[in-house]
């Protein structure tokens, strides 16, 4: 099955770029002196390794969207592009971005997300697009629920498909919670959605999910089922005083569906005015 790719960009090129994104985090900042005190050592270390921590946090799902969300002050951008398949276009690639902002607060009540996607960046900039919605919470510090719909408010090609909704809930997993300088963070997500969700040729709803392993606060791996086709990839922040993210990596790699492999990769960017 050949689908075209912008048909397939129109509801799934903001979500891979987005979902690349975690919610932002806080700056690095000069450490100051704690010795004075008279913290314990577990404390003292625990707080080093929050003033320590990156601005950013590497991707956390590629293809799918997380329960995770923005708040009040977020901001985020990313650009990205993926391969296209023989014959599907006269180029060897395509691209897309993805402006996005939150409002509300998910740890005290409900967030909210909202994203404008561009299907397509090099030929007739900013004609084709759409807007995505989530709202979320955190139902523990560590796990939050989201509903969310896709490819809303569609121009251009992107009239040419349907809006997804989707429910999720995404948990965030300290493997090594004695190590706050590097607690190999799991996070683990899964959710049902229809439309992208589901398979090629299907009217129903489908399954999706994804864990990502952070091997240390800026670099990780990704294994992603969108519902149609398996996705890996990894991501890091190269400047840990930089809020910036890189996700590179590999679409379809079984091959579902008679399609070759495509290799993917998207360039974030993520801060809070309010901080």
């Amino acid at each position: 099955m050949n689908i075209p790719f912008r048909k397939v960009m129109a509801g799934a090129a903001p979500a891979l770029l987005a979902a690349s994104l975690l919610a932002p985090v806080g700056s690095a900042v000069a450490q100051p002196s704690l010795d004075s005190l008279g913290l314990s050592g577990d404390a003292e270390r625990a707080i080093r390794a929050l003033i320590n921590r990156p601005a950013s946090t590497p991707g956390s799902a590629f293809g799918s969207p997380i329960a995770f969300g923005s708040n009040l002050g977020d901001v985020f951008f990313a650009v990205g592009g993926t391969e296209a398949l023989p014959g599907e276009s006269d180029k060897d690639y395509d691209g897309g971005a993805v402006l996005g902002f939150g409002l509300g607060n998910a740890s005290s009540a409900i967030g909210a997300e909202i994203t404008v996607g561009l299907i397509s960046i090099e030929d007739d900039f900013a004609e084709d697009g759409n807007i995505g919605f989530k709202v979320h919470t955190k139902v523990t510090d560590t796990t939050s629920v989201a509903v969310g719909v896709e490819n809303l408010g569609r121009f251009g090609q992107a009239e040419g498909t349907n809006s997804s909704h989707y429910v999720a809930l995404a948990t965030a997993w300290q493997l090594r919670p004695g190590v706050p300088e590097n607690p190999l963070t799991l996070i683990t997500n899964i959710g049902v959605g229809d439309n992208r969700f589901d398979d090629f040729g299907e009217d129903g709803t489908g399954a999706f999910g994804s864990a990502a392993l952070f091997f240390t606060p800026q670099v990780g791996a990704i294994v992603d089922w969108t519902g149609r086709q398996l996705n890996a990839g990894v991501s890091f922040v190269p400047f840990r005083s930089f809020p910036m993210n890189i996700t590179v990596g590999a679409a379809n790699v079984t091959e579902r569906n008679h399609e070759d492999v495509r290799f993917s990769g998207s360039v974030g960017f993520s801060f809070n005015f309010l901080n």
